[in-house]
């Protein structure tokens, strides 16, 4: 309110009129992204970022020369799992700001999420080079790295990671991935490295699922179960922590209530195949085709 109180008070005309708007929306959109981040429920959280591309949108119009306006439209588009359209606001952002670390972190984050992992790892290392005491652009590089196998220098780089800031939970996140793959499989350590993401951050659902999923492997039920458990009480539509109860109870011969969590899963998300697909595989598991 004040950035715009004092652009009233400019009037138009002024030579720091758009600068302030400009700014006065990006802050307005930000917060959108921030409150779209921490809410559980999907449909409002891209509520929420839609608001947050049309704010960016206006500080574009008003300054069209700030890469952190660029930045903030590709990270939305990135929250929105809308990668190609994220793709060319970051490459601006780098055009306006070329040393500028965040931009190429987030650019080889949205190449990663592509599955282009050598041109992820190509922007991961352009972050590392110009600046090689962040530890997120640590991260960014070593998964990058596990993902194209080459497990020896991905390790070195996220214990860099985790050496620059041991508290930051995707850290430890991904080297509990990495020690899962079957060429360097390490379960413990993998263990150890999702337990340190959760006692860093109690609601990191991703973690708390891969851990889970250890569990049910090792047929340790009991605490597969309370981590599934635990994923739908932080996030309320994550299917995969319903999916992963019917397996459970499917396991532990409990056919009604792995039923229900199926049936669950439709109500909650009925535009997702998973939910109808394992639970046409249940019927035909228990001999009902009707």
């Amino acid at each position: 309110r004040y950035l715009e109180t004092a652009a009233e008070i400019l009037g138009s005309y002024d030579k720091y009129y758009a600068e302030l708007m400009a700014k006065k929306y990006y802050f307005d959109g930000l917060i959108l992204r921030l409150q779209g981040e921490k809410e559980s429920n999907t449909t409002t959280a891209e509520q929420l970022f839609r608001l947050g591309l049309s704010m960016q949108k206006q500080a574009l119009e008003q300054e069209n020369l700030s890469a952190f306006i660029y930045n903030e439209l590709g990270l939305l588009h990135k929250r929105l799992e809308e990668y190609d359209e994220a793709i060319p606001y970051f490459e601006k952002a780098i055009e306006l700001s070329p040393s500028w670390v965040m931009a190429y972190n987030n650019q080889a984050t949205i190449y990663f999420l592509k599955k282009d992992f050598d041109t992820a790892e190509a922007f991961g290392m352009l972050a590392v080079e110009l600046d090689s005491n962040l530890a997120y652009s640590h991260r960014t590089l070593g998964q990058a790295l596990y993902r194209n196998k080459k497990y020896t220098e991905a390790e070195k780089v996220l214990l860099r990671a985790i050496a620059l800031n041991p508290t930051y939970a995707p850290i430890h996140y991904t080297l509990g991935n990495m020690y899962k793959k079957p060429a360097i499989k390490n379960i413990e350590r993998s263990k150890y490295h999702y337990e340190k993401a959760i006692e860093i951050d109690p609601d990191y659902v991703q973690a708390l699922n891969n851990l889970g999923t250890i569990y049910l492997d090792e047929e340790n039920y009991a605490e597969a179960e309370k981590l599934a458990q635990r994923t739908i009480e932080i996030k309320r539509d994550y299917t995969l922590g319903y999916l992963k109860l019917a397996r459970i109870y499917a396991a532990t011969d409990r056919p009604g209530e792995a039923e229900s969590i199926l049936q669950r899963i439709i109500e909650i998300k009925p535009t997702d195949y998973r939910g109808y697909n394992r639970l046409g595989d249940f019927y035909i598991q228990n001999n009902q085709f009707e």
